[in-house]
């Protein structure tokens, strides 16, 4: 019998490489020079998942936020499970379009180490 792989599992997984995409990014465009940058996942909310970038001296802001669940928003945005949104603050991703999604893999060209586009 086939052993089957959750779908949290793959989240987990996707979530992971997402997170490592950014950080090659970062090491990339700094030559492999270590600045003490870190990109970490914040507690999941509902709906939502920040992406925290810390810099060297401590600060911290947010990167992207990834969707948790499959959903639809006040504003009519159609939006499934691993899709990365810009953010708009602290506590809110912007509702306009997704960037990609992390389980496609489809955030090349769209996602750098300083944020989404």
């Amino acid at each position: 019998m086939e052993k089957q792989v959750s779908v949290v599992n793959d989240f987990d997984f996707a979530k992971s490489v997402y997170l490592d995409f950014i950080k090659s990014d970062y090491t990339v465009t700094w030559g492999g020079q270590d600045k003490q940058s870190d990109w970490t996942l914040d507690k999941a909310g509902q709906k939502y998942q920040r992406v925290i970038h810390t810099s060297m001296g401590g600060q911290r802001s947010v990167h992207s936020f990834i969707v948790l669940r499959d959903h639809t928003t006040k504003q009519g945005l159609v939006l499934k499970q691993g899709d990365i949104l810009k953010a708009a603050s602290w506590k809110a991703p912007a509702m306009n379009f997704t960037r990609g999604n992390i389980l496609e893999q489809n955030y090349v060209g769209r996602v750098r180490w300083t944020g989404v586009g």
